[in-house]
């Protein structure tokens, strides 16, 4: 990519979708309006500056043998996605043995709108906790919006059912278009290069994804301790079910448990007629647990081999523990049957083979001319500013087509977000500078640096507007906001 100067056409690769982050060209951009070498360079100075710390943070904490406390074990080469909703980044990590992790690569990620923890359908919040990948789901049976592909997740899982959490349809899916952070309805959103690379790396059912507000850094030392006191409960509980010694196994439940269907008193009832079944003669066998974590709850996941005489039954488990005054008791369990998970990976695998990610395409942006057959488009982004900041919620809306979308919102969305905005008292401004055009058949492209101020609010970045004419008219179809810091 690159940027012209003095009218010079801005050139940049393009696909469905670009970016969520300030691109280096927009970077250029923006400070191409400054002017002058010395801020120039200044401002880019600043800029990798700042985000140096950010990119490095775990990476250079991890050299310090930091570690992020939603790990407490990750055996070596399986792999874990842990997302930090307040950066905004997914890490994809590696066990590399010896309790140390590898961060394998860093990707900007978007999640929901609303800030917290999901707790009911439709709160556009992106859930927080554990969760496993169930398939994948691909164009043409996959929006398009949705980008190159989509994993689900196993959201609500049994402790979010246990606290009465509500919802679904929680998937990592890619884009097709721009996209800014914190821009979801709850799912997490990848670049669609960056999607790719990870769906790759991902083993169904397997690799947990960790989800949390903020992800907090503690010492080797500290997670050993922590570490150690879960492993030592797996093999009490493990122990008490190859022996048959009941008791010990009750006390590792909480008298809420609930497990595909049935409460505590069945689920012991079931386990009390399979050690009466096989009288002792039991031998479970747990390989590579993972301890994973969030403030709320745990989860030790682990593959398990089950044998009695010829019989054998193996497959992965789950189960979900609650922490109260450093006693663990399981709250939820999940059985995944080897069969059933072989059956999908195949599938799995087969899919991926046949994805490709979309061509990319270059778009070439030149100073919007203000004479002309353009005085038409100055004309409208004039008197759409105009209807922005006098707050005329009809008649800003009428400069918006029918098909309008913007992320996840289409027109009567954008319209109620809007209509709160405009329902406060403070005056907006809204400066429009250094603006630029393409075109592409009857569609042209206008992006320019937005600057916007609202009492003591105020924003600033790259705005670009999709517009289409219809009738001698032009009508926005599509708009995108990159936030620039």
């Amino acid at each position: 990519m690159c940027l012209g100067r003095g009218g010079k056409p801005v050139v940049e690769a393009t696909g469905e979708p670009n970016y969520f982050y300030l691109r280096l060209i927009d970077f250029l951009f923006y400070v191409e309006m400054r002017r002058g070498p010395k801020r120039y360079v200044v401002w880019g100075l600043l800029f990798f500056l700042a985000l140096g710390p950010v990119v490095s943070a775990y990476e250079g904490s991890a050299k310090k043998d930091w570690y992020p406390s939603n790990i407490l074990r990750l055996p070596q080469g399986m792999q874990a996605v842990l997302v930090d909703k307040s950066r905004q980044r997914l890490y994809l990590i590696t066990g590399a043995g010896t309790g140390d992790l590898t961060i394998e690569r860093t990707m900007v990620c978007a999640t929901g709108e609303a800030l917290g923890d999901k707790a009911v359908l439709g709160d556009k919040r992106t859930p927080e906790g554990v969760y496993f990948c169930r398939t994948i789901l691909v164009p043409p049976n996959l929006g398009r919006k949705y980008g190159v592909c989509a994993l689900p997740l196993n959201y609500p899982n049994p402790m979010d059912k246990q606290r009465h959490r509500n919802g679904g349809g929680i998937w990592i899916h890619g884009i097709r278009e721009d996209r800014t952070v914190r821009s979801s309805r709850g799912c997490i959103v990848l670049e669609n290069e960056d999607l790719f690379s990870l769906a790759q790396r991902i083993k169904l059912f397997v690799t947990p994804i960790i989800i949390d507000r903020k992800i907090q850094l503690l010492s080797q030392d500290q997670l050993k301790s922590e570490k150690d006191l879960a492993l030592a409960f797996l093999e009490r509980w493990r122990f008490a079910r190859e022996t048959g010694d009941m008791d010990t196994y009750k006390a590792c439940y909480t008298p809420f448990f609930f497990s595909k269907g049935r409460k505590l008193s069945k689920w012991r009832s079931h386990q009390f007629e399979l050690f009466k079944r096989y009288r002792l003669q039991m031998e479970v066998e747990i390989k590579d647990p993972m301890i994973l974590r969030t403030d709320a709850y745990e989860v030790i996941a682990f593959s398990e081999v089950f044998r009695h005489g010829d019989f054998k039954a193996e497959g992965f488990r789950r189960l979900y523990l609650s922490r109260n005054n450093g006693e663990r008791k399981i709250v939820g369990e999940e059985w995944i049957p080897a069969p059933l998970m072989r059956e999908k990976w195949t599938y799995y695998e087969e899919t991926l083979s046949r994805l490709s990610l979309p061509e990319k395409r270059y778009r070439i942006f030149y100073p919007l001319p203000k004479e002309g057959r353009y005085e038409e488009l100055w004309k409208f982004l004039e008197e759409w500013k105009n209807a922005w900041e006098e707050g005329d919620l009809d008649r800003y809306a009428s400069f918006y087509s029918n098909r309008f979308n913007s992320g996840s919102m289409d027109l009567e969305e954008w319209k109620r977000y809007k209509s709160k905005i405009f329902m406060k008292n403070d005056i907006i401004h809204v400066t429009l500078k250094n603006v630029m055009i393409h075109t592409d058949g009857e569609r042209v492209s206008v992006r320019f640096l937005q600057i916007y101020r609202q009492g003591d609010f105020w924003d600033r970045g790259i705005k670009e507007l999709v517009l289409s004419r219809k009738s001698g008219t032009w009508k926005i179809v599509r708009e995108t906001w990159t936030r620039n810091w």
